[in-house]
């Protein structure tokens, strides 16, 4: 009778153990998830923010004239986003990250986020019917704030046929 009951404490103990186990691999399981989900967030507001950039900026360029100062969400991860000259001098406050966004840059792109890899998508991107050529500074960087990003395009009347991007 005493060898049956300590069989049952070590089937009872075996059963505890492996149930814990269990439990430790659905948690694992689930935070991973989570945590992949949040990735895929920060991944979609940056591919939603270059899609409605891209919009607004075509709109302008469709447009006789005009200005307009939309506001964006981004991941907070991007501190800035950056619009670069890649083929021309740097200047202006920013001037100092100008060599590490160029060694990052693809060599059409004319917008990069800011610090390189804080982007899911990419580091870079190029945004079609913008005039980076005349920018005040190179590059001309904009402050996310919690989230939040305000870039001033404006078009100008009888001038060029690109947006122009404004501080």
């Amino acid at each position: 009778m005493g060898d049956l009951k300590k069989k049952g404490q070590l089937d009872l103990s075996f059963g505890l153990i492996f149930s814990v186990i269990l439990i430790i691999a659905f948690l694992g399981f689930a935070i991973y998830a989570i945590i992949q989900f949040l990735g895929m967030k920060d991944k979609i507001e940056t591919g939603k923010f270059l899609e409605n950039f891209q919009t607004d900026v075509d709109k302008l360029w469709k447009a006789d004239h005009g200005k307009s100062n939309p506001s964006y969400f981004l991941p907070i991860k991007i501190k800035e986003v950056c619009f670069i000259d890649l083929n021309s001098v740097k200047k202006g406050k920013r001037m100092g990250i100008y060599d590490e966004l160029k060694d990052w840059s693809g060599e059409k792109s004319n917008l990069v986020f800011y610090p390189i890899g804080s982007s899911k998508i990419s580091n870079y991107a190029v945004i079609n019917n913008i005039n980076v050529e005349n920018l005040a500074e190179n590059p001309l960087c904009f402050k996310n704030n919690n989230g939040r990003i305000n870039i001033t395009l404006e078009q100008e009347a009888g001038g060029t046929a690109l947006v122009n991007v404004i501080k």
